[in-house]
């Protein structure tokens, strides 16, 4: 049996979106026998900043799943598991944007560099996307796949 954790933030509000495809995911998900889902969610945690780079990584040393799925863009610091991340080309949108305070535009630069470079793997919804990350950042093709309709 495989054990997969899903990062769910993105599921707790009105799922749209990322949301949406994780809920749909973990539709699908739920029929398999030879998986088991480990779900993490924040509801109960004030902040967002001390779930995702706090609370979440002990929560997955301690669970210790095969493999991590971040639908969210971000990747923790200090994790050891497997690690699958989405990236697409809004994010590098947000990285760069003139119209985003420069906050915003280093997290993403930081955290999102971060995920790009030590994923175990990223998808990404199409080849142009995939094409810009591996111009962008110099990463090896093979540890991007790309899901052309958002759900695996």
């Amino acid at each position: 049996m495989v054990t997969i954790g899903i990062e769910c933030e993105s599921t707790e509000a009105n799922a749209y979106g990322v949301g949406r495809n994780v809920q749909m995911l973990l539709e699908q998900l739920a029929s398999r026998r030879d998986i088991r889902v480990i779900k993490y969610h924040k509801d109960r945690i004030p902040s967002f900043s001390l779930y995702y780079y706090c609370v979440l990584p002990v929560r997955i040393l301690f669970d210790r799943p095969d493999v991590m799925f971040f639908p969210n863009y971000m990747l923790p610091f200090g994790i050891f598991c497997k690690t699958i991340v989405v990236l697409t080309n809004d994010f590098f949108y947000e990285m760069y944007s003139k119209h985003l305070p420069l906050r915003y535009r280093l997290a993403y630069r930081i955290f999102g560099t971060h995920a790009a470079q030590k994923a175990t793997m990223i998808m990404t919804h199409s080849q142009a996307s995939k094409d810009e990350m591996v111009k962008l950042w110099g990463l090896d093709e093979k540890r991007i796949f790309v899901n052309y309709l958002g759900v695996l």
